[in-house]
C-alpha cells in the first residue's frame, strides 16, 4: 500500500485531487456552519481483540499496520448498502479486558490513516487506468477509421466481385468491435473506480468509538 507517512509523497496533481475529494466529502455530510453531521451511518464491528483489526501479515508496528483485508471488505460493503452521504461512525465491540485508556485514539488513527493511504492508492490507480484507456480509445478510433476506409473500398468493388461486399462488411464489424470496450470504460467502467475512491474517503473521515463487551 502507498504510505504517505513513509515519505513517498504523491505528486502535486494527486495531492491536489485528494484535497479536493476531502473537501467534497466533508461538504457532503456536514451541515452549514455547525460542523455537525446531518446524517450518520453506524457500522457495528465485533472483534475478538485489537490485533484482529490489523493485517496479521503486515510486519509494520501495530499502530502503522494496514487493516485486515476482511475488515476492510466488510466496512466497504456496509458502506455501499447505507446512505450515500451520511457521515460514517464505526462502533468497535471489543472484550473489556482489551480496552485501555488510549484504545479508541489508536483505533481512530489506524482507521483514518489506513483509508487515507487506500484513497491515495486508488487515486493513483484511477489516474493510470484512465491514461491506459485513453491511449486504447485513440488507437481504436484510428483502427476504426482504417477499417471504414477499407470497407468503403471493398463496397466500391463489390459490384463486379461480390466477395468484396462480404469483406467490406467484415471490416466494418471489426472496426466497431475494436472501439466497443474502450468506449464502454468511458461510459460506465470508471464509475466503479470512483465509487471505491469515495468509499475510502468516507471511511477516512469516519469516527471510531469503542464498546467494551463483557
Amino acid at each position: 500500500m502507498y504510505n504517505v507517512s513513509m515519505g513517498n509523497a504523491p505528486s502535486q496533481d494527486i495531492s491536489s485531487s485528494l484535497t479536493s475529494l476531502e473537501k467534497h466529502e466533508r461538504r457532503a455530510h456536514v451541515s452549514d456552519g455547525t460542523n455537525q453531521s446531518l446524517f450518520e451511518e453506524t457500522i457495528q464491528l465485533a472483534l475478538p481483540s485489537v490485533e484482529a483489526l490489523y493485517n496479521p501479515y503486515d510486519p509494520a508496528p501495530l499502530a502503522e499496520r494496514s487493516l485486515n483485508p476482511e475488515v476492510e471488505s466488510y466496512l466497504c460493503s456496509r458502506l455501499e448498502a447505507g446512505a450515500r452521504y451520511a457521515h460514517v461512525h464505526i462502533a468497535m465491540h471489543l472484550p473489556a479486558v482489551a480496552c485501555t485508556a488510549n484504545t479508541q485514539a489508536v483505533l481512530q488513527q489506524s482507521v483514518n490513516s489506513h483509508f487515507k493511504n487506500a484513497a491515495v492508492d486508488q487515486l493513483i490507480q484511477n489516474s493510470r487506468t484512465t491514461r491506459i484507456w485513453l491511449f486504447r480509445v485513440l488507437f481504436a478510433v484510428v483502427f476504426l477509421g482504417l477499417c471504414l476506409v477499407l470497407a468503403h473500398v471493398c463496397r466500391q468493388r463489390s459490384e463486379t466481385t461480390p466477395f468484396f461486399g462480404v469483406l467490406g462488411e467484415g471490416f466494418g464489424i471489426i472496426g466497431w468491435v475494436a472501439i466497443w470496450e474502450p468506449a464502454l470504460f468511458f461510459l460506465y467502467g470508471w464509475q466503479q473506480n470512483m465509487r471505491t475512491l469515495r468509499s475510502y474517503m468516507r471511511l477516512h473521515h469516519a469516527t471510531v468509538s469503542v464498546v467494551a463487551d463483557n
